[in-house]
């Protein structure tokens, strides 16, 4: 009789966990904006990875106009970052938040983004990595899928990385200093149109890399059969 040992089938779960990737998800309260745009209103989103690319969703209360504007915005603790934005949007930040990597998305003429960008002390705000936007208009859904190999291997999972970052999403307007309609934290309502707005909590994404658990589960199965001999 074959006999599974417990150690056994925890490799295989992190084996089966590592080419599956790993997603995590968020939500936020519905009806917490200040305007009656529900295509602003954000009420979750969901985070995953694989070995090469990066995917974060978004949904609204309802994707009912093909226009919008939404930025991720994402502190990995590498850069030092910056208390802007690539838009220029009126969003201050509250202690202890600095933003060096951020992504600009909107849907109007049939959507598009500005890639993932980063900031540079030295030059402000450029094109980082490549970035493909699918809308889901029967789910209220716009993903964007990171090609973010790079990402992970410099910034997250480096030896000055902590095996995560932290992000907040945010929808606003098309005017350069139109302020965040809604964050996906526990901000509260903002002020609308003509007003300003603060972001003071980001969300963790902190989930180890699926091919680092890989080798792990390889290391174990090998040491097993070490052991046999």
């Amino acid at each position: 009789m074959r006999v599974i040992t417990t150690t056994t089938l925890l490799l295989f779960a992190l084996q089966a966990t590592a080419q599956a990737g790993y997603v995590s998800e968020y939500t936020d309260a519905a009806g917490d904006i200040p305007v009656e745009n529900a295509n602003l209103d954000i009420v979750s989103a969901m985070v995953s990875h694989t070995d090469s690319s990066l995917t974060i969703s978004m949904t609204v209360a309802d994707l009912n106009a093909d226009w919008g504007k939404y930025m991720v915005l994402i502190d990995t603790g590498i850069l030092g970052g910056d208390h802007s934005n690539p838009w220029g949007r009126d969003i201050t930040y509250g202690d202890g938040i600095n933003v060096d990597f951020a992504l600009g998305s909107w849907l109007d003429n049939g959507g598009g983004t500005t890639g993932l960008m980063s900031w540079d002390s030295m030059g402000g705000w450029g094109y980082f990595y490549d970035v493909e936007q699918s809308i889901d208009w029967d789910n209220d859904t716009v993903s964007w899928t990171i090609d973010a190999g790079g990402f992970f291997e410099f910034y997250v999972n480096s030896s000055e990385g902590y095996g995560g970052f932290e992000f907040d999403i945010v929808s606003t307007g098309g005017g350069d200093n139109d302020p965040a309609i809604d964050f996906m934290g526990g901000e509260g309502i903002q002020g609308g149109w003509g007003n300003g707005s603060t972001m003071t909590d980001m969300f963790t994404y902190t989930l180890p890399a699926p091919g680092a658990l890989a080798l792990l589960g390889l290391a174990g199965l090998a040491g097993r059969s070490r052991r046999r001999h």
